[in-house]
């Protein structure tokens, strides 16, 4: 009893912005984010390269994501699908991670994000994300030490961050 008491007093004291990460957190399903900018910025053909003074390590599924748009509310599917590919312009973004031992990592899969509770800013925000193809999995608690973002065409974008979050296992492993 006292323990639901402190959970649901820790839960509303973060806000309701919040919950879902802090229950995501409790559950023990730690992910990590990592702002790279949270200033708008163009995307090139000669890429963009951030580091982070916090360290940034795969804990099992990693994404690099660029934000296009904030103040993105939810619509459904269909709508939300044109508003990216529009935002996208149709240019082929990629990413490059520079592991702690000089090995790179390509990162070219995209993929839309919407997040309720932005990472770059406190509000909605529609991403584009890029990982790993498939099959091509970065060892768990790789440290990057650097992140390089191409556009092969220039697309401003509002900010950038790192994503990792645990792989969760299905019930049959």
């Amino acid at each position: 009893m006292r323990f639901g008491v402190v959970f649901l007093a820790l839960l509303l004291s973060t806000g309701c912005d919040r919950i879902d990460k802090e229950i995501s957190h409790m559950a023990g399903f730690g992910e990590q984010t990592v702002v790279l900018s949270s200033q708008p910025f163009e995307l090139t053909s000669q890429g963009r390269i951030f580091t982070s003074k916090e360290q940034m390590k795969v804990l099992g599924v990693s994404s690099v994501c660029v934000v296009l748009k904030t103040h993105q509310p939810m619509a459904p599917q269909s709508e939300m699908d044109r508003d990216f590919e529009s935002l996208l312009k149709g240019e082929k973004i990629s990413a490059t991670l520079t592991d702690g031992n000089g090995r790179e990592h390509s990162l070219d899969g995209v993929g839309q994000a919407w997040s309720r509770h932005g990472a770059v800013s406190s509000v909605e925000e529609i991403s584009a994300c890029l990982s790993c193809a498939c099959g091509s999995r970065i060892p768990d608690g790789t440290v990057i030490k650097s992140v390089q973002i191409k556009s092969d065409k220039p697309l401003p974008v509002l900010g950038a961050y790192w994503e990792s979050m645990p792989k969760i296992e299905g019930p049959n492993g």
